[in-house]
């Protein structure tokens, strides 16, 4: 092989790798810049949904809501209703609350 073919295929081959480290170079670069744009639609679709958020207490079914008040409780937690019973005969006279 000719002394000056050589010399191009190895001119050749580092301009490729140049061009394939430009190449890599832009092509992270292009995903970085996605990932931020990406990371700023999350943060833009967070703050969103914290200015919605809600810490009323809502009754979401009526009959659950209606069954846990009739259910017996003692100091605040509910109790089967032989439990309650003989609590509240031990407790006639006293002042508990329920």
């Amino acid at each position: 092989m000719p002394l000056k073919l050589c010399i191009e295929k190895k001119k050749k081959k580092k301009h490729t790798q140049h061009h394939t480290h430009l190449h890599t170079y832009k092509t992270t670069q292009r995903r970085v810049m996605e990932c931020a744009r990406n990371r700023k639609a999350a943060i833009d679709r967070f703050r969103e949904k914290r200015k919605a958020r809600t810490f009323n207490k809502k009754v979401r079914y009526e009959s659950r809501k209606r069954l846990a008040e009739s259910r017996p409780r003692i100091r605040g937690q509910f109790v089967k209703a032989e439990v309650a019973a003989k609590y509240y005969k031990d407790h006639e006279g006293g002042h508990e609350s329920e």
